[in-house]
């Protein structure tokens, strides 16, 4: 609903509680019968001091500070100049309209898909404010704050531009900026949903929102995004997250999440009260606050909702595996870190049945695969070769091989679950040696799967890695 040029929130009230109170907000106000203020047509000219309510008829008007409702004179007494709206013909209660609010958290991206996206954001009707939480004041913060005012003229909702915050004790990253999201939401709105999307999405439509949307309608706490990804995309979704969840809590819904560090999700206010007196999660401030938003919101027993989105998210994708080396580090760690604290068995989750692949998705390659094999011989140090006493023969001896020859076959599904466990047992973060260590073994993993599986198809390759999950369910050792 829009008043003074702004989407606002509807106030619910009966008449005898308003009756005479000032109006001290801009927000409509319904009535136990009808709606007395929202969105309409503004007439010329300016009518007297009150303007009769009728029982058939919803009245609207802008500039609502220093109002009165009259009920005992059947109308509103406003300043002079208040201006009035037309109405339309309602003989019963207005409807309740669940609004939201939506963040893109950000850092340098391409300035036109971001602005695109909030502006996509800020047209659709449910949507009543739009967050961009950015890392810092740079080129991307400078172009969003100049694209603001015609925005928010076009499509009358505002736009709140934003630095995150310090809150966690880790790294200073992804987890401040939603965080900060979160604390904004519910300090400065009283919406009653979140929706969180990456700011760099070219395939970003009204659809993304529309679909969290109805499933919100239909009660669920969390709305989760999912959609079709290169075989050799979302490796560490596989290989990292999917897996410590099979590993750690076999028997939860976790594994089975599709995309547990999805960057596109939804939130019911009452979530969102949880997730900010979660310590845990307050303190994740790196790229493992993914992990902790899907660990937190199971383990409190949240009903999710995953919607699929056919058109797939089409983003920037990497060069060699050397740009996600922090960000397998630090989803290790954060699986690592909430080893031993108990899941519920059951939570209500229901997932979206997808529909057929676009071929562009499943014949794209997502990282350079000749750049990658040439990491598994950088930067050895003897520490490095030390740590690998405890891991499995083969994956000790194949891996100090691949310091000479590029070697990663021995790294199956097994070596790969048997590695995974002593990870577990014995990987340190914040220890260079250990950091690299993982990476090194990971890069073994996506190779050996890229070049076995991926490379046989992408439903194959699709069937394998569920399969995988699976069997690790099944291999996890008991708790």
């Amino acid at each position: 609903m829009i008043c003074s040029g702004r989407k606002v929130e509807p106030v619910a009230l009966c008449e005898q509680d308003i009756a005479g109170r000032r109006m001290e907000s801009d927000r409509p106000v319904h009535t136990d019968q009808h709606l007395v203020v929202g969105v309409g047509m503004l007439l010329v000219g300016e009518p007297g001091p009150i303007e009769p309510l009728m029982r058939d008829k919803t009245f609207f008007a802008e500039g609502l500070q220093g109002c009165v409702l009259d009920t005992a004179h059947g109308g509103i007494v406003g300043p002079p100049g208040l201006r009035w709206v037309s109405g339309r013909v309602s003989t019963r209660a207005q409807p309740e309209v669940n609004l939201s609010v939506v963040v893109f958290p950000f850092k340098e991206e391409d300035h036109d898909v971001v602005i695109s996206n909030v502006g996509t954001a800020a047209g659709n009707d449910r949507v009543t404010n739009v967050v961009c939480v950015g890392f810092e004041e740079e080129s991307t913060y400078d172009a969003i704050n100049r694209a603001i005012p015609a925005i928010e003229q076009s499509t009358g909702t505002p736009v709140s531009l934003l630095l995150q915050e310090r809150i966690g004790l880790l790294r200073p990253g992804k987890g401040d900026g939603m965080n900060t999201a979160l604390r904004f939401f519910l300090e400065q709105s009283n919406a009653d949903r979140l929706h969180f999307y990456d700011s760099d999405i070219t395939s970003f439509t009204a659809e993304w929102i529309d679909k969290a949307e109805a499933a919100a309608d239909a009660g669920y706490d969390v709305v989760r995004h999912y959609f079709p990804r290169s075989s050799t995309d979302a490796m560490i979704t596989w290989m990292v997250t999917r897996t410590g969840f099979a590993v750690l809590w076999p028997d939860s819904e976790l594994p089975l999440i599709e995309q547990p560090l999805g960057g596109e999700l939804l939130f019911t206010r009452r979530v969102v009260e949880h997730l900010v007196t979660e310590a845990p999660v307050q303190a994740q401030s790196d790229w493992g606050i993914d992990t902790l938003y899907t660990f937190a919101t199971v383990k409190r027993g949240f009903s999710v909702f995953e919607t699929y989105i056919r058109q797939g998210k089409i983003h920037k994708l990497y060069g060699s595996l050397t740009d996600l080396q922090t960000m397998v580090i630090e989803c290790f760690a954060a699986i690592q870190s909430l080893r031993g604290i108990p899941m519920p068995a059951t939570t209500p989750h229901q997932i979206e049945e997808a529909t057929e692949v676009p071929m562009a998705i499943k014949e794209k390659v997502a990282y350079d695969v000749e750049r990658t094999i040439q990491l598994l011989a950088a930067e050895w140090t003897p520490h490095q070769q030390d740590l690998l006493a405890p891991f499995p023969l083969v994956v000790r001896d194949g891996l100090l091989a691949a310091r000479a020859y590029p070697r990663f076959s021995f790294m199956d599904d097994q070596a790969w679950f048997e590695t995974y466990i002593t990870l577990l047992d014995h990987f340190v973060k914040d220890d260079p040696d250990w950091e690299a260590l993982l990476f090194k073994l990971w890069i073994a993993r996506v190779l050996q799967y890229t070049i076995s599986q991926a490379l046989r198809g992408y439903d194959h390759a699709v069937v394998h890695l569920r399969n995988m999950v699976d069997s690790y369910r099944m291999l996890a050792p008991p708790t």
